[in-house]
């Protein structure tokens, strides 16, 4: 399956936390943890788990719907914050990207450019949440040494919805798509979820190709990033020009909305 690849900025990193909250890493590779709460969040398209820019047709069956976190806004991200070499690229400043008209959305999670930058809006570190999560990655270490970046949320969510601004599959628009929808994947080494527990599932059957409604039963925290895909047998007879909207509401009834650039589905081929 294909996934999307990032640039390694975190050669440029190192971690900002306190010395005692320093878990060592998996020999062979290194891993900076950082914990945010979900306050913001983004809705994107994809085609087969690549990002798509502007308004772009995809058939159905190979349509990703793409949402991730953060916990500041992208107008937060200031010159400051970058470092020399990041502040004549348009990767780390989306504003300007955006109102340059080369994209009318991101086309990278806000989570990847933050971890690079000098100020990394990073929160107070979880360590059960850290220690799980340095027991798995060392189970996965390579003998290569390289540093990876590795965001995960502490806001536990109870619900998630998903709409759409046109009628698909016989449900109406502005209707619950959940039924149609199944978790498709995770960002690249992203692929695990953390429950309001501190519980962490990895076992990929128990995180790929579930419901909406499975994902929930878990009570996870807000995901850094979520590939979302139709169920098989969905599909359109015409196509369809639509927008999606993602609902997630915390576990404190907080609300958090965002929609995706205009997309359009086009039936599957036969």
């Amino acid at each position: 399956m294909k996934k999307i690849i990032f640039l390694l900025f975190s050669l440029l990193i190192l971690s900002s936390c306190d010395e005692k909250e320093v878990l060592p890493p998996p020999s062979g590779i290194g891993y900076n943890y950082h914990a945010r709460q979900c306050k913001y969040a983004w809705a994107l398209n994809g085609d087969s788990q690549i990002l798509l820019p502007k308004e772009k047709k995809v058939s159905i069956d190979k349509y990703e719907l793409y949402f991730t976190t953060l916990n500041i806004s992208l107008d937060s991200i200031k010159e400051s914050d970058l470092y020399d070499h990041q502040k004549l690229s348009d990767f780390y400043n989306y504003n300007r990207w955006i109102k340059s008209g080369a994209s009318d959305s991101i086309m990278c999670p806000p989570f990847v450019v933050v971890a690079a930058l000098k100020n990394k809006y990073e929160e107070n570190h979880d360590i059960i949440i850290e220690k799980k999560l340095n027991d798995y990655y060392r189970r996965l270490s390579k003998t290569r040494m390289i540093f990876v970046d590795i965001d995960y949320r502490t806001t536990p969510i109870k619900n998630l919805n998903i709409t759409a601004s046109q009628d698909i599959n016989g449900i109406k628009a502005g209707n619950s798509l959940n039924s149609l929808f199944v978790v498709d994947g995770y960002e690249d080494r992203h692929d695990f979820i953390i429950t309001a527990n501190k519980d962490l599932i990895t076992d990929k059957e128990k995180i790929r190709g579930i419901s909406i409604d499975q994902y929930l039963y878990y009570r996870p925290m807000a995901p850094a990033s979520l590939f979302l895909k139709f169920r098989e047998n969905v599909n359109v007879t015409a196509p369809v020009e639509t927008t999606f909207s993602i609902e997630i509401t915390t576990e404190e009834d907080n609300v958090i909305k965002c929609n995706t650039p205009l997309v359009t589905l086009m039936p599957n081929e036969e």
